[in-house]
């Protein structure tokens, strides 16, 4: 009911907990198909004392509320206060799951002692037969044709919120789909027990993305995933990484997890242009999804979480900025044209105790340009941010929300904001190199008089209407780099003239490339390979970002 209602609502509840419990999480269930056995790994917490037991753990498989297979199993404390212990269940001729026929036992598990401390634990099981390969999916000794369909995390997030999840997955089964990849994150558990129940394969991923040989993690570090998608006899596959960079450490990372996971197949995604796969456990990640020799799985196409998404990375666009946009550029038009019959006036004119009427005027439209320079640059920038789309890249996990706390903000204030940023920089930045110029002019002052140079922002206010009406977003931030550069000598000669020194006007944005760099090398690994990444494949990224 959060964001449409406004409100969260819940329920506070206060339990009592007995000494001894039952840790879910924490148990693991296997089907043995050669001994027709299976085996209960529950894992018990002793919360404050050892000294209560012994204990009587019990348990029971149903099928439809009949008893099946039932075992006891008295237990003294091993000294620790976690233990895990094993129940074998004899069962004969056991029902397998698959996803024509998903069916699931009731596991109910017993934990009490002399004292009356008593805690149950109740849930859904389903047992099969994976006897699968990287190449070819075998369930229950049956080739699985593999026809899935992908769920980034924004439909993922909009499905469950409208409690919808059941109702999806019916959907996708009828439309022929046999498996549901979530794409870039973990899901919410509550998937994985629905897809049980209704018969839809389920594949994950480990949250490992874009590392560095040296940031590869250890398996012990996912071993709660892992743990929590073992109870579920859905889930039919893992892909283990995406885009990690060749190394042995690489290697071993993906060979522990695969032996971690020996009964399921272990994917190791590549992004376009990273290579083609050497093996059938390396996939490249192509426009429209996944394809194997075991079959593919692709985007969602449902039209209605599309419109959803679009909504979600759009809603808060900038409702007026086309008037906005063509006042602006009247405005820089009018600043321009003014600048222009002015008078021109030189460097000593700012130590003038009594400047003529002209120059005064000419100072003070020198100051507007200045001004509405840091205006234009603060208008388009806000009109890129409410550009950015909320979903990049489906395969990469990220938070984007601070961006969807900026889109709902005022756009004029936001544009207040960052414009007025923009003049305090470019006043310390000329403050800083000021005592540099003789006279040591005054800050304010000598940024109007180095504005003379940047009579062209108006091709940057037409390149913001051009924005508006469509025209590809680099527009105006590629004509301002260019005539900043192509203009620069110019600056240089003027400051050189009047006995300054233009390096010193550079000190600020050195700083803050170094400082960036310092942070950047300070991460290490991770931003040297993602540099590589960016820059050897810049031409398929860049239309994925802004088509």
């Amino acid at each position: 009911m959060w964001p449409e209602q406004g409100k969260i609502t819940g329920q506070v509840r206060l339990e009592a907990v007995p000494e001894t419990t039952i840790d879910v999480a924490k148990t693991i269930i296997s089907y043995k198909p050669s001994n027709q056995q299976i085996i209960v790994s529950a894992n018990l917490k002793h919360h404050q004392s050892l000294e209560y037991g012994p204990w009587i753990l019990s348990g029971t498989i149903k099928d439809k509320e009949q008893k099946v297979a039932e075992c006891l199993l008295p237990l003294n404390s091993n000294g620790e206060y976690e233990q895990q212990v094993d129940l074998v269940f004899n069962l004969l001729n056991a029902k397998l799951w698959n996803t024509e026929n998903p069916f699931l036992y009731e596991l109910d598990l017993v934990l009490s002692n002399s004292r009356g401390d008593y805690d149950r634990v109740q849930m859904p099981i389903g047992v099969r037969e994976y006897a699968g390969t990287s190449a070819k999916w075998i369930l229950n000794k049956k080739d699985i044709d593999v026809k899935g369909e992908i769920l980034t995390q924004d439909q993922e997030s909009i499905i469950r919120n409208q409690r919808q999840v059941e109702t999806y997955l019916e959907g996708i089964k009828a439309k022929g789909f046999n498996v549901l990849y979530f794409m870039g994150f973990f899901p919410d558990e509550g998937w994985l027990y629905a897809a049980d129940k209704l018969g839809v394969g389920v594949w994950l991923e480990l949250p490992v993305n874009l590392r560095a040989k040296e940031k590869v993690p250890q398996v012990t570090a996912l071993e709660e995933l892992i743990l929590i998608a073992e109870r579920h006899p859905s889930v039919l596959a893992w892909t283990a990484a995406k885009a990690l960079e060749p190394s042995a450490e690489t290697e071993e990372y993906l060979q522990r997890v695969r032996e971690r996971l020996n009964s399921l197949p272990v994917y190791h995604l590549l992004l376009p242009g990273q290579g083609e796969p050497n093996s059938p456990e390396e996939i490249t990640l192509e426009t429209k999804g996944l394809m194997g020799q075991w079959g593919q799985v692709e985007y969602n196409q449902d039209e209605a979480l599309h419109d959803v998404t679009r909504a979600g990375n759009s809603y808060a666009l900038w409702q007026d900025e086309k008037i906005v946009a063509i006042s602006w550029l009247f405005i820089l038009i009018f600043i321009r044209f003014q600048n222009i019959r002015r008078s021109s006036w030189n460097y000593k004119e700012l130590f003038n105790p009594n400047p003529k009427r002209a120059v005064r005027r000419a100072l003070f439209w020198s100051c507007l340009r200045f001004i509405s320079r840091m205006v234009t640059l603060g208008a388009v920038i806000i009109s890129l941010l409410f550009r950015i789309p909320l979903t990049l890249f489906p395969w990469l996990p990220y938070d984007t929300s601070f961006l969807v706390v900026l889109k709902n903000q005022n756009p004029f204030l936001l544009w207040l904001f960052i414009s007025f940023s923009l003049m305090l920089i470019r006043l310390l930045r000329v403050g800083l190199a000021a005592p540099s110029f003789p006279g040591n002019p005054r800050t304010l002052d000598l940024c109007c008089w180095l504005e003379r140079r940047h009579g062209w922002m108006v091709l940057v206010g037409i390149a913001w209407v051009m924005l508006v009406y469509g025209r590809p977003w680099y527009i105006p931030f590629a004509v301002y780099i260019l005539l900043t550069f192509l203009l620069l000598p110019l600056r240089i000669r003027d400051v050189w003239r009047a006995g300054g020194k233009y390096s010193r006007l550079l000190l600020l944005p050195v700083t803050l490339v170094l400082v960036g760099a310092l942070v950047m090398l300070r991460q290490g690994a991770d931003f040297v390979y993602l540099f590589k990444i960016v820059s050897s494949r810049v031409k398929i990224i860049f239309p994925q970002i802004f088509g």
